[in-house]
């Protein structure tokens, strides 16, 4: 007969996962937010940048064209942010499946059981940022017309 400790079981408690899947949960949300800050910081440094191009009176040029970079970066990290988040998403459905009934898992109960296999805000990222590059390149030929 043993006095140590008990060894630990295979599968943590249900209260331990539902933390932890909680915990994720704020995190899967976070991110999103952290996107769509990006998206929206990016604009506004794209649309800042001309404004003082515009207010300077600058003459047609390269630097017309220095915004381009932010969509190329934004794009980057959000893709990044994308598969980090989609594997946290995957993680979570393994909680999910560990803490529902198999009945209700199969029915589609959970967050993220509910979501498996949607792909509609990801295909958003790369469109969106592929919009804001084509008018970083397009822009300057508006914003300089007639100088």
């Amino acid at each position: 007969m043993s006095t140590g400790p008990a060894e630990p079981s295979i599968i943590p408690s249900e209260d331990f996962l539902l933390e932890e899947y909680k915990s994720l949960r704020s995190e899967l949300v976070e991110r999103a937010r952290w996107v769509r800050t990006l998206e929206t910081l990016g604009t506004g440094a794209i649309a800042t940048i001309w404004a003082w191009l515009v207010s300077t009176k600058a003459s047609f040029g390269v630097v017309w064209f220095a915004p381009a970079i932010i969509p190329v970066i934004g794009v980057a990290r959000s893709v990044r942010v994308h598969y980090e988040t989609k594997r946290l998403a995957e993680y979570l459905l393994r909680i999910e499946r560990l803490l529902l009934d198999k009945a209700l898992y199969d029915a589609g109960a959970g967050w993220e059981r509910y979501r498996q296999g949607e792909t509609g805000s990801y295909r958003f990222i790369p469109l969106y940022w592929t919009l804001m590059f084509t008018l970083t390149l397009a822009a300057p030929f508006v914003l300089t017309a007639g100088r």
